[in-house]
């Protein structure tokens, strides 16, 4: 995973290189991947690395995070994976 691409109805909006070790995803301007919705949670979600691993974590209400169309609380990405968050979608 070289960069993260954020897409709101298929449109690429952001893309951001992946050097952290730790991303937040939320409503919030300060965000680290900022979703502007009101349909997500301030703190909705953050994407750790750790070594060669790269965990998602759900962070909001049940049931709004789903990874290939799988609702999840957690999850170890794989490079193909799909993430989607409300409108937005997060996919390396």
């Amino acid at each position: 995973m070289k960069y993260i691409e954020v897409l709101r109805k298929d449109k690429t909006i952001q893309e951001i290189p992946f050097t952290d070790k730790m991303f937040s995803i939320g409503n919030l301007p300060s965000s680290d991947i900022p979703l502007n919705s009101g349909n997500i949670s301030p703190r909705q979600a953050k994407i750790v690395k750790d070594g060669e691993y790269i965990t998602i974590y759900n962070l909001g209400e049940p049931g709004t995070l789903f990874v290939n169309d799988k609702r999840i609380k957690s999850t170890v990405l794989d490079l193909k994976d799909v993430i989607k968050i409300g409108e937005y979608t997060i996919r390396s």
